[in-house]
């Protein structure tokens, strides 16, 4: 079985605020307003896996494996 290494970083949850608030997307997060770019899953934070950049924009990942395989794709437009 082949193992693929992607690049993973990490971030507190005090700096997941202060990144959210400076795209005013806070308060959305925190009601469980955003989905997920793959699914439209609503996300919280117990589902949030990750952040990518598409088109310029934050997006968000869900929990689900299929989610976080399509967000890290090398075939996905970024």
């Amino acid at each position: 079985m082949k193992v693929n290494k992607i690049n993973l970083p990490a971030i507190h949850d005090k700096d997941l605020e202060n990144i959210l608030s400076d795209y005013n997307l806070i308060e959305d997060f925190k009601n469980s307003r955003l989905n997920c770019f793959n699914c439209n899953n609503l996300i919280d934070s117990d589902s949030l896996t990750g952040i990518i950049v598409r088109n310029k924009t934050l997006a968000f990942v869900c929990d689900n494996p299929d989610c976080l395989a399509h967000a890290t794709s090398k075939d996905d437009e970024k």
